[in-house]
């Protein structure tokens, strides 16, 4: 007997464009392009042509008939004029059980040098938020792996919390503690606007002994602002995957203050 996910299907289905209207440039300020010849609606993501290579982009306005688009990877090489195409309606991330211990970029991409990564279904990074009469109370400790935190300041499953302080006092040291020691089934860590440098001594000092059981999206200060803010909600997405599936997830994020 074969089962057959018909939800999951038409949603497969709602992402097709099999008819792919194209249009082209018209200008380019700074980081912002603006095209015409194509409809397209805020967060969907479009591809444009540029001299040598193909720069994926966002729809982040529109002015009358242009659509206003911020590309992922730069302006460099976008000729006046050049070819646009729209490829799918909303922002999306591949997610399956397969991304555990990768590291990807802010587009879900691998940095690791692993190969691609098998996506089982697409998670919407600008999802409706939950029925607040559907939120489950918190009434149950987490054990973070720090025993400070456990015994003065314990942490609820759900709750947000914040790490305030200021520069070199080991607020990363502390968030690695709780990336190795944490009691949660999957911990995904986001690395917005940090150095690169720094991401590579983060991943090697503090979730190597971690990594089976851990997630890491990277989204540099050197990449464009579009994908450090697309970094965060691309680990929310993923995070929101595994809570799906039952699974205590603890999402870290080094730092809200640079998404912000």
């Amino acid at each position: 007997m074969i089962r057959v996910n018909v939800k999951e299907i038409e949603a497969k289905l709602e992402q097709l464009n099999p008819i792919k209207a194209s249009g082209k440039i018209t200008k380019v300020v700074g980081t912002v392009v603006e095209a015409i010849g194509i409809k397209a609606a805020i967060g969907d993501i479009c591809e444009i042509f540029a001299k040598d290579r193909k720069v994926k982009a966002e729809v982040i306005g529109f002015n009358n008939s242009h659509i206003i688009l911020m590309p992922f990877e730069g302006t460099e090489g976008i000729l006046p004029e050049s070819k646009i195409v729209h490829l799918r309606k909303q922002a999306t991330v591949g997610v399956s059980d397969y991304i555990l211990g990768r590291v990807i970029d802010g587009l879900g991409q691998p940095l690791d040098g692993k190969g691609e990564i098998e996506a089982e279904k697409e998670y919407l990074l600008y999802g409706n938020p939950s029925n607040p009469l559907n939120r489950i109370p918190i009434d149950e400790p987490i054990d973070v792996g720090v025993r400070a935190i456990n015994g003065l300041i314990t942490i609820g499953k759900g709750q947000r919390m914040g790490i305030f302080a200021g520069s070199g006092v080991g607020k990363t040291t502390l968030l690695g503690m709780m990336v190795r020691n944490a009691r949660a089934d999957v911990k995904v860590v986001a690395l917005i606007g940090e150095r690169g440098r720094e991401v590579r001594d983060f991943i090697e000092r503090h979730v190597r002994d971690a990594i089976d059981t851990t997630v890491l999206v990277v989204a540099t200060s050197d990449q464009s602002p579009l994908i450090r803010m697309r970094g965060a909600f691309v680990a929310t997405a993923i995070a929101e995957y595994f809570k799906d599936k039952g699974m205590d997830v603890l999402l870290i994020m080094d730092s809200v203050t640079r998404f912000a």
